[in-house]
């Protein structure tokens, strides 16, 4: 089944989003071993870009705002690293490509986690992209939708 028949299928009600990600997981798995390299570079490439625009945008602050802002310097670090690393589906990558300024994003979900930074960070990602992954879901379809 093609990805644009799976979509449909999504569309019309006749599977749900979690059938929809599950299949849609399963096809890539069998996705050759190039595009996945590609699609892992693609992640890598945005958010080191992502984090290096931000590095940026942070120089150019005063002493005292930077030194105000480590927590955040080192967070998204961490963020970044974890999130190269992770063993995440083909479509997440996807969706997380997709996505603008997904650091900063992420950023926020961990703000609003109130855990310590090396506590439970993975599980907190895996939670961003879990919703990320609904929230570009329903986009899909209601562009589609909007397509018709």
């Amino acid at each position: 089944m093609k990805n644009k028949d799976l979509l449909k299928k999504y569309q019309k009600g006749k599977i749900d989003l979690e059938e929809y990600i599950l299949t849609s997981r399963n096809r890539t798995k069998n996705v050759d071993m190039k595009k996945r390299i590609d699609l892992n570079n693609k992640l890598a490439d945005k958010l080191d870009k992502e984090y290096k625009d931000f590095c940026k945008e942070i120089m150019t602050k005063n002493k005292k705002e930077i030194f105000d802002r480590a927590y955040e310097i080192t967070v998204k670090d961490e963020l970044k690293e974890e999130l190269k690393n992770m063993e995440l589906y083909d479509t997440e990558k996807e969706m997380i490509i997709l996505q603008d300024d997904v650091l900063n994003e992420f950023y926020k979900d961990w703000l609003d986690c109130d855990v310590p930074l090396g506590d439970v960070l993975r599980e907190n990602l895996e939670e961003s992209v879990a919703t990320l992954t609904r929230y570009m879901g329903k986009r899909i379809n209601k562009n589609f939708n909007n397509e018709r």
